[in-house]
């Protein structure tokens, strides 16, 4: 014997406040993402940026030289996680994977707040003790920054990580001459932060 379902009318109303749901969400979806690139963006950059100083200044106590290591420092591990992360992709686990990303990712953040350009939050921010050392460093570390990122966008690009795994490969002799001028960088800053 057949049991009579009761079945649900719906009205044009119902439908009508579907198609409304779909265009609402239209709508919030680019409403949210504006209010978390102007509003959240903005004061992450600020409090990851003053974390990584006020480390740097606690560590160093402060001293010029030891700020242009850290100023350096900040920047080069950035570019040289980002390098990493195309070099082991497909060669790792994915939870190893997602824990170097989640290191870059924190450290990417105040090292793009702190970039020495006209504008950017670095003089606001390293103001105090070793502040003048912090910059030097910056204005050092971020160029080397700069060519290992080149290097992994190079890679990531042409799709040849595999030749790093092959020895005597050109990348390799590539990304140690770039580290090479990286520590070069690092003694010029710790030099003229005196």
């Amino acid at each position: 014997m057949p049991t009579d379902q009761p079945q649900r009318k719906g009205g044009k109303l119902a439908e009508s406040l579907g198609c409304l749901g779909c265009a609402g969400a239209l709508v919030l979806l680019p409403l949210v993402g504006i209010a978390v690139y102007f509003l959240v963006f903005p004061v992450l950059l600020a409090v990851l940026s003053d974390a990584y100083v006020t480390l740097a200044r606690s560590a160093t106590a402060g001293n010029p030289r030891g700020m242009a290591a850290a100023g350096w420092l900040l920047f080069i591990t950035t570019a040289a996680g980002i390098l990493a992360l195309t070099l082991i992709r497909g060669r790792v686990s994915r939870g190893r994977l997602y824990a170097v990303g989640a290191v870059v990712a924190v450290l990417a953040f105040p090292a793009w707040y702190l970039l020495p350009l006209r504008g950017s939050g670095l003089a606001e921010t390293v103001g105090g003790p070793g502040g003048s050392g912090f910059i030097t460093g910056a204005r050092w570390g971020a160029p080397a920054a700069g060519l290992l990122l080149i290097i992994a966008i190079h890679v990531s690009a042409r799709q040849r990580a595999r030749d790093f795994y092959v020895r005597h490969s050109m990348l390799r002799w590539t990304i140690g001459a770039t580290a090479a001028l990286a520590v070069a960088a690092l003694v010029t800053a710790v030099l003229r932060a005196a």
